[in-house]
């Protein structure tokens, strides 16, 4: 990583704001929230504070304050016009599982640097695959390097030997990265807990309760990416979603008109997938699972960033879960599962300010983290519809 002299913004003074707070379960009355250095310092009545005469005031009007979301699945290999949509939709922070290394160190260098709307990375560099490592001795030292070079966790990734994933894990653990693998079968969900990985990411069609109850016991996470089937759904039941002029807007940049990937799967197969999938969510969180919420975003095909980790909170709540819960996913649980919960994933004096203001309660409705009025990186302050020019918008024909 770059050793880089961070900017300095002015601070900034929120009025009128509410502040999602979750020790109480719901949004504090209108408040005032102060950010100095990039951090939040206070939270509450402005009598008998030291305001800044150059602090930026910025007049919320009632509006309601989320910690920056975060989407734990997601590809960087975009441009930097792509990393604006993610901010765009409050995407602060991401979890990068497996790109070029040079080019996630680059991206990860621009986030932390804060002047241009790009997200702090969390990132594995390259996956460990076949072609990276043939034996033992490349597995350690390949762990190695990317330690050496800030990776935050380790990637394994299909159709890696089992004997060449248990180096790659015995050499993790040495080093105190943890381990995100492929979850997609019975044997790949029992052989990682067993090797000790800490998330598993995608799901087979369905879970059942044995395999439920072994990740609950080991405290292993899992990230389902629910997007990767749940945009197929969406779209072929409500195409109207790519009419929203926001995402009009943003289509040039994703590079396709519709993110599905699924136009060869019959409808009554889809949607029985997608039935058993969400009772497969469902019977994870009553037993106490850990969720991720990640959308697998990869440009430029399959899901929508920024926006599909929003159509992911969706599909958490419609498997069963609370907004409530599922904002708690993306953004508290999210941050301790990157090591970060003392900088980021809740809106308290002392973290990060990584904020979301939005129009609208998600409480009431959690398509409402989508009416964004303005998204804060480290107490910058962005507009979001000024983040890309203006364009016409059309309707989809």
């Amino acid at each position: 990583r770059l050793e880089l002299q961070r900017p300095t913004f002015p601070p900034v003074l929120l009025r009128r704001v509410r502040v999602l707070d979750y020790a109480s379960g719901g949004f504090r009355q209108e408040s005032s929230l102060y950010i100095e250095q990039g951090r939040i310092r206070w939270i509450g009545s402005e009598r008998g504070r030291n305001i800044s005469p150059d602090a930026v005031i910025v007049d919320a009007g009632g509006r309601f304050a989320i910690p920056g979301l975060f989407d734990m699945h997601s590809h960087v290999n975009g441009t930097d016009a792509q990393q604006e949509v993610r901010v765009a939709y409050g995407v602060t922070s991401i979890r990068e599982p497996g790109d070029s290394l040079p080019r996630v160190l680059t991206l990860a260098d621009r986030g932390d640097r804060g002047e241009n709307a790009a997200p702090r990375s969390f990132f594995a560099g390259n996956s460990f695959a076949t072609g990276l490592i043939r034996d033992a001795a490349a597995a350690t030292d390949y762990v190695r390097r990317f330690k050496e070079s800030g990776a935050s966790f380790i990637k394994i990734h299909p159709p890696i030997p089992w004997r060449l994933q248990r180096a790659v894990a015995d050499e993790a653990h040495r080093q105190g990265l943890p381990i995100a693998a492929h979850g997609m079968t019975v044997e790949e969900i029992v052989k990682g807990v067993t090797l000790g990985y800490a998330t598993f990411e995608h799901a087979p069609v369905r879970v059942y309760d044995d395999i439920v109850q072994l990740l609950a016991a080991a405290g292993t996470r899992w990230d389902p990416t629910l997007e990767l089937i749940g945009s197929e759904v969406f779209l072929r039941e409500q195409p109207e979603r790519l009419a929203d002029p926001k995402a009009r807007a943003f289509l040039s940049v994703w590079g396709t008109a519709s993110p599905g990937v699924l136009v060869a799967v019959n409808d009554s197969v889809l949607r029985g997938d997608w039935f058993h999938l969400l009772a497969s969510i469902r019977s994870a969180h009553s037993r106490g699972v850990k969720l991720l919420a990640g959308t697998d975003t990869t440009f430029p095909w399959r899901v929508l960033a920024g926006l599909g980790l929003h159509w992911e909170l969706e599909h958490l709540v419609e498997a069963g879960l609370t907004p409530l819960e599922v904002l708690r996913i993306a953004t508290r649980d999210a941050a301790e599962a990157v090591g970060a919960e003392d900088d980021l994933g809740s809106l308290e004096a002392g973290k990060l300010a990584d904020i979301v203001l939005l129009d609208k309660n998600p409480l009431d409705d959690i398509k409402n983290t989508q009416t964004i009025w303005r998204v804060l990186k480290g107490g910058r302050v962005f507009d979001p519809d000024k983040l890309r020019p203006p364009m016409t918008v059309r309707a989809p024909q």
